[in-house]
């Protein structure tokens, strides 16, 4: 594993563990075609590229309030998401 072995300060086992069990409690979105044709839609009507249109609807398909992005707009809201950018300040 690199993040234990490869890294100039690596992860012991143990934390490397803990960390995979926490995203195993994340919800994920399943690819399908509804997600697909929702995203066309979106990609169409909202002017966004393809993988775009994707991330946005697989977050408004998980209930998510907001999305972490530093490529799109910060604020522009999609229904109930609105697009925050980490880095920026405020």
């Amino acid at each position: 594993m690199t993040v234990t072995t490869k890294l100039k300060k690596p992860l012991s086992a143990k934390k490397a563990l803990a960390i995979v069990e926490e995203y195993l409690t994340w919800t994920t979105v399943e690819d399908t075609g509804r997600l697909l044709t929702d995203a066309l839609a979106l990609q169409h009507k909202a002017k966004l590229s393809f993988w775009d249109s994707m991330i946005v609807q697989a977050a408004l398909t998980s209930g998510c309030d907001r999305l972490l992005s530093e490529d799109m707009n910060a604020g522009q809201r999609f229904g109930s998401v609105v697009v925050v950018n980490p880095f920026k300040p405020g």
